[in-house]
């Protein structure tokens, strides 16, 4: 993380980058879940570079049994609701102990919808299916899957839909980048891909 943060820094200070932080990331396993923890890293990164950190609750995604382990994707729909930014000269205006604090309240009180919004199960399970049978994971055979939703595919969705249908997909020379596509969502032991 610190080479990453490294990169980040000349950005950030530049007011040409910023970037987004997921503080408990993937390990919330019950809707609502309040966030607790937040890396001390990212506020004096924040303070360091005078860049306001701004907080954004995800609302939804989650069911109200909890999950073992973690999800890559959330369950049902989810909506991102972002609060008042938290500018660096207010946060070092509190005392070091104080701004974890500051900032985890300021997260937790963004107004939003916890409602647990219904899964599609055979979505869910047209994506279970493709990841098992291709070694395909999750969050890949899921872009598969929303590309089937797409009303006016362009043509080269549909190509690449149809031989994800067919177990073949037969490219020109010239398309390479269709090549890695239909590589990203196929997975090691789904369709073939070949030149023809």
């Amino acid at each position: 993380m610190a080479a990453i943060l490294d990169k980040l820094r000349d950005g950030l200070a530049a007011g040409d980058q910023s970037f987004f932080v997921h503080s408990q990331g993937t390990r919330s396993q019950v809707a609502p879940d309040p966030v607790t923890k937040i890396s001390s890293v990212f506020l004096d990164l924040a303070l360091e570079c005078d860049v306001p950190i701004v907080p954004v609750r995800f609302a939804g995604g989650l069911g109200v049994a909890p999950i073992e382990g973690k999800r890559e994707l959330p369950l049902g729909g989810q909506e991102y609701v972002v609060g008042s930014p938290i500018s660096a000269s207010d946060l070092s205006a509190l005392p070091y102990a104080a701004r974890r604090d500051h900032v985890l309240t300021a997260l937790n009180a963004v107004p939003a919808d916890d409602r647990v919004v219904p899964t599609d199960s055979a979505f869910d399970e047209a994506v279970s299916s493709w990841a098992t049978t291709t070694g395909m994971l999750p969050v890949e055979a899921t872009l598969l899957m929303v590309l089937r939703t797409v009303e006016s595919p362009s043509e080269e969705t549909q190509r690449v839909l149809a031989g994800a249908d067919s177990g073949e997909l037969v490219l020109g020379d010239d398309e390479d980048w269709l090549c890695r596509v239909a590589e990203g969502l196929y997975g090691p032991d789904g369709p073939t891909i070949r030149r023809g």
